[in-house]
């Protein structure tokens, strides 16, 4: 297999780890905390803290850095396999 093929497997999934990081950011921050920085869901009987918000901000930074190194090393590679081309009249 091709490293641009590679590199495109690893793109996809990145790009899907960032977007599912980014709506679980978004929902667990939307939700209402009381003063100890806790919320129980009622319907299932979890509690979410807030303090977990920190580690899915961070899962969310690295999963987007990484999903924008994999496009510039695709980029990259791409423009590589074009130069190798010959050019015709």
């Amino acid at each position: 297999m091709k490293r641009i093929h590679l590199y495109a497997i690893a793109f996809s999934l990145s790009l899907l780890a960032a977007i599912i990081s980014a709506v679980t950011y978004a929902e667990r921050k939307a939700l209402p905390y009381n003063e100890m920085g806790r919320y129980l869901d009622e319907n299932y009987g979890i509690i979410y803290e807030e303090q977990a918000l920190i580690f899915y901000g961070i899962f969310l930074a690295l999963f987007t850095l990484l999903t924008f190194f994999t496009a510039s090393r695709i980029l990259k590679l791409h423009k590589e396999n074009n130069k190798k081309l010959p050019n015709y009249p």
